[in-house]
């Protein structure tokens, strides 16, 4: 498996991305599985619960990429609450 190539708009938009998610309070974390296998565990909470996902890739950014694709759509789906004074 060739591993694919990072354009800079890509690595800025994956950054972004992890801010926006760690900003939560929200983590993430990326280890190694084989040689060609990276896992990303991240978790979130939905309001009610705090729940689990992950990802894979054929590298760290690989894997950073599959998990930011998913991050992005729950940092949609849960937008964050106003504080209330």
């Amino acid at each position: 498996m060739t591993e694919p190539e990072i354009s800079p708009d890509q690595a800025v938009r994956v950054l972004k991305i992890l801010g926006e998610w760690t900003l939560r309070g929200w983590t993430y974390r990326p280890r190694g599985l084989a040689p060609n296998l990276v896992s990303v565990t991240f978790t979130y909470s939905d309001g009610v619960l705090e729940r689990v996902s992950g990802a894979q890739g054929v590298s760290h950014f690989d894997a950073l990429c599959q998990a930011t694709t998913v991050m992005q759509v729950l940092l949609e789906e849960h937008p964050e609450k106003p504080c209330s004074s």
